[in-house]
C-alpha cells in the first residue's frame, strides 16, 4: 500500500499496523488549501465527502453530488434523486472519470448511473439483478 506525497515521491506503508503509524502531515502531502464553498438554499451537507478535483471543478458526494468550481463558487448538481428517468436513489459510491468528463455514481441497487459535468443523464450500467450484492462495493480510480 502507498500512500501519494506528490506524483512521484511515495511512502511505502506495507508492513506498518495502524498503531505504529507516526507520519507528519508534511509527509503526506506538500500543499493544503481551504476552499469555503458557495452554500445555496436548502444546501445542507450530512456526510459529504469530496470525491473528485481536477483543474477547474471540486466533486462532492453527499444524498448527492454537486459541482463546485476550484475558487468554491456553486456550479451545478449532477443528476437528481428521485425514481424517475435518469433519475438515481441513494448514492454509495462516485467516480470521474476526467479524460472523458463523465461521472459515474454507484447506488445500492446495482445501478452504475452516467453523467456529464452539466448534470446530464448520459446512461446506466446495470451491474446485478441481486441487490444485495452491491451493498457493499464502492469503487475508486
Amino acid at each position: 500500500m502507498f500512500a501519494c506525497k506528490s506524483n512521484d515521491d511515495r511512502i511505502d506503508l506495507t508492513g506498518i499496523s495502524h498503531k505504529n503509524i507516526r507520519l507528519s502531515s508534511s509527509e503526506l502531502y506538500s500543499d493544503v488549501k481551504y476552499i469555503p464553498l458557495e452554500t445555496r438554499d436548502g444546501c445542507y451537507l450530512s456526510s459529504a465527502s469530496i470525491f473528485a478535483v481536477d483543474d477547474e471543478n471540486i466533486l462532492m458526494r453527499d444524498n448527492e453530488i454537486l459541482r463546485f468550481g476550484i475558487d468554491g463558487s456553486f456550479k451545478n448538481q449532477i443528476g437528481r434523486t428521485g425514481r424517475g428517468y435518469g433519475e438515481h436513489l441513494h448514492i454509495n459510491s462516485a467516480n470521474y472519470d476526467s479524460e472523458e468528463k463523465v461521472i459515474y455514481a454507484g447506488t445500492s441497487s446495482g445501478v452504475i448511473y452516467k453523467y456529464n459535468l452539466e448534470g446530464d443523464y448520459l446512461g446506466q450500467i446495470n451491474i446485478f439483478d441481486d441487490s444485495s450484492l452491491m451493498m457493499n462495493v464502492k469503487f475508486s480510480d
